[in-house]
């Protein structure tokens, strides 16, 4: 009796290391990005309200005119370059540059415990720069290209220069505590967006380092901040290469309209107050629910309250810093108090204040980009410049930033390919496949484990009573 007791424990403690060996195997594994590679397309290519887009009137048709003059085809995109030093309140003209095709490629070459390595790649096909002459030293070093044309056009001899394929390539380190982005340098140059390793209420996504002047205030630059909303959904699904993100799996980060969190107007009677009311509900009609911004209408005290809802939900950054201003409106007998925020880096303040609107796609599942793009802004002043997302992760030596702006007002980059996606297909397959064995023989298991725990509990109370008999 005491072998068959045995026997029984045995089999029982069999039994268990199978199921816990499933259990174990079952289990989630830390998803590793090591090894995994992104590509998106680059797309700048006509806008959608010319009226709307300050530089497709200022810059495009010079770049197209310029081309022309010089016997080049215009490309299918056009950018605009300017290049800046910290601080600087002008900057000279700089580069047009035109591409028939562009990618940005992200490869993780290698992860740490609190840091992603990351080989960070933008390429253009079939490209043509024009450049102002005192701007082409940074553009020589940027672009690393050594044979450039001088050709004359009204005066001004201009830096010209093709290739077939242009890479601007450099390594990037990114936190995975808070996603701050690091170059060679140690330079911090922003928040990393392609993905987001703890996803966060805020992201600061650009840098400006353009001496901005407010209220008779001078700030150091600006900055691009983006609110990160789960309950924003795209309107249809994405398709990545084989893979299909449905659209209830995504969600928008979209810029943050105004670095104003509250502005409070009190009029002195109520003519005025309904007039400058009337005024603010136009605006308001034209304003979309993804710009975060509220308005408030008090009659019985002549108020009007404008409300940043983004910026008052968000969880703060450690870095933002209040200020307050108040002034007079003089001209329609008003007072306004206004309190915003401004971003604190490296000791510098940066006023937060897009210089046009984005979106910012996100599958949930991943927490991986699919898409960035300008969005239209109707009702309001025109949004004028815009800049292509990361350009300052390209600083040059002396600390000077190359900043691109899309001559078409109409900028985008798109996911086309992820091996992370290819790969989770695969491995969710696999896993699936083996959680139905695994079910399926611990259920042929089960009575077995039934069976051997019976004859245990008889096997126990047999030798119970034995042992009482004696």
């Amino acid at each position: 009796m005491r072998k068959a007791l045995i026997m029984c424990i045995v089999s029982v403690v069999l039994l268990v290391s199978v199921l816990i060996f499933f259990v174990i195997f079952l289990a989630e594994p830390p998803q590793s990005l090591k090894g995994h590679s992104f590509r998106y397309v680059i797309q700048a290519t006509s806008p959608r309200n010319e009226s709307q887009c300050l530089l497709h009137r200022a810059r495009f048709h010079e770049a197209i005119e310029l081309m022309k003059t010089f016997n080049i085809t215009p490309p299918g995109n056009i950018f605009y370059i300017e290049f800046r030093r910290p601080r600087c309140e002008s900057v000279k003209a700089g580069c047009y540059i035109g591409f028939n095709q562009g990618f940005i490629d992200v490869k993780v070459i290698d992860e740490k415990s609190d840091t992603y390595v990351v080989n960070y790649t933008v390429t253009l096909e079939n490209a043509t720069l024009i450049c102002y002459p005192w701007s082409l030293e940074n553009a020589k070093e940027l672009f690393a290209i050594r044979k450039w044309a001088t050709l004359s056009n009204n005066g001004i001899n201009y830096g010209i220069t093709s290739a077939r394929e242009i890479k601007l390539n450099k390594i990037l380190y990114i936190s995975k505590a808070n996603g701050i982005v690091v170059d060679e340098h140690s330079r911090e140059l922003g928040e990393w967006v392609f993905w987001l390793d703890k996803p966060r209420d805020l992201i600061l996504a650009l840098l400006y380092p353009i001496r901005f002047e407010s209220f008779n205030d001078t700030l150091d630059g600006m900055a691009t901040l983006l609110y990160y909303n789960l309950s924003l959904k795209e309107a249809s699904d994405y398709t990545i290469g084989r893979e299909i993100v449905p659209r209830y799996r995504t969600s928008r980060a979209v810029t943050v309209h105004s670095w104003s969190s509250r502005i409070t107007i009190s009029c002195a009677n109520e003519q005025t107050f309904r007039r400058f009311a009337e005024i603010c509900r136009n605006i308001a009609s034209n304003l979309s629910a993804t710009q975060g911004i509220r308005l408030t209408i008090m009659p019985e005290n002549y108020t009007i309250v404008w409300e940043n809802i983004y910026l008052r939900k968000a969880d703060f950054h450690s870095r933002l810093h209040k200020i307050t201003y108040n002034f007079m409106l003089k001209d329609i007998n008003c007072t306004r108090v206004e309190y915003g925020y401004y971003f604190l880096h490296k000791g510098l303040r940066w006023v937060i204040a897009p210089v046009s609107q984005f979106e910012f796609t996100y599958d949930t599942e991943t927490d991986v980009l699919l898409e960035a793009k300008q969005t239209e802004v109707e009702g309001l002043p025109e949004p004028g410049i815009i800049p292509a997302p990361l350009s300052n992760y390209f600083i040059l030596e002396e600390n000077v930033y190359p900043i691109w702006y899309s001559t078409t007002c109409d900028f985008r980059i798109r996911l086309v390919y992820s091996s992370l996606y290819s790969k989770s297909r695969c491995s969710t397959k696999e896993k699936l496949s083996w959680q139905g064995i695994a079910v399926a023989l611990l259920a042929a298991l089960s009575p077995a484990l039934l069976y051997v725990s019976r004859r245990l509990f008889t096997g126990s109370s047999e030798l119970g009573s034995t042992v009482l008999k004696q």
